[in-house]
């Protein structure tokens, strides 16, 4: 190996180890302030409604953390908050109508079985909040979904004084409505501890169920694929608030699995741009 490669090599370790890989310690902590955090406020949001306590019973992990591409320090995490709808998922009348509109977005008519909600026992005490989410066309829009669970969070926190105790140390909680996140901002000044929630609501479908027009990668493990509140900014309100953002993570992660260089390439891409800003400082 020529000395100008084990150069480069000893200056890409050194930016790996000091920019690129997660510090044990700081991995540990984060995770653990994380898991306390987001339990606690997940109970208090089950206590402002029933029917986030009744279908919101499943929760996914996601975004760079959880894919194993996460950079330089574990300042944020992804979590999508799967709410179930009080219907039958089959395609049709009597379940959800799926309509491609842009590329990567669907529609979601439901016609017959929200009709019919008003007239379940359940209505006034848990499926009433539901009355809102369709348009006059039947579709299920996007922005009265978040603008629910966004009010739920904001109530749960309320009635937190905005703070939560995790091993006797206090964090102080914030929030901000961002796209089809809630990002929750966790901190401690003291500590210098600094962390973002994204929660994201989702509604998940399940093979055999597929979109018309996308291609299914064919594997029985990777089942789930979601359909996500983010507005579409290219087109105008009516159509932003009718049409949902498809996501297919599970079937992401199953094609990267086996690209064992593939994370290292995505780590390195966005790390670049760290390493280029110190090399402009030092030689500034």
């Amino acid at each position: 190996m020529s000395a100008k490669r084990k150069h480069i090599d000893m200056y890409l370790g050194e930016i790996f180890k000091e920019f690129i890989s997660l510090k044990d310690k700081d991995l540990k902590k984060s995770q653990e302030v994380f898991n306390s955090v987001f339990e606690q406020v997940k109970q208090k949001m089950e206590e402002q409604c029933n029917y986030f306590s009744k279908y919101a019973k499943q929760v996914l992990y996601a975004g760079s953390v959880y894919d194993g591409i996460k950079v330089s320090k574990l300042d944020e995490f992804d979590m999508n908050i799967v709410i179930r709808l009080p219907i039958s998922y089959e395609d049709g009348e009597d379940g959800i109508t799926l309509e491609n509109a842009q590329p990567g977005f669907v529609k979601m008519k439901i016609s017959r079985p929200f009709d019919n909600l008003d007239k379940q026992k359940d209505w006034e005490n848990c499926h009433k909040v539901t009355r809102d989410w369709r348009d006059s066309d039947k579709y299920l829009l996007q922005n009265k979904f978040r603008q629910w669970l966004h009010s739920i969070i904001q109530k749960a926190l309320n009635a937190m004084n905005n703070e939560v105790t995790v091993n006797g140390v206090k964090y102080e909680l914030k929030y901000k409505s961002s796209g089809p996140a809630y990002t929750l901002n966790i901190e401690n000044k003291n500590e210098s501890f600094y962390l973002d929630v994204d929660l994201v609501p989702v509604i998940r479908f399940m093979l055999p169920r597929w979109p018309k027009g996308y291609r299914n990668i064919g594997d029985d493990k990777a089942k789930d694929w979601l359909v996500v509140p983010k507005p579409n900014k290219a087109l105008n309100v009516k159509e932003q608030n009718q049409c949902w953002r498809l996501s297919f993570q599970e079937q992401e992660r199953k094609v990267m699995k086996n690209l064992k260089q593939l994370k290292v390439v995505i780590r390195l891409v966005g790390v670049y741009f760290i390493g280029t800003t110190m090399l402009i400082l030092f030689f500034y």
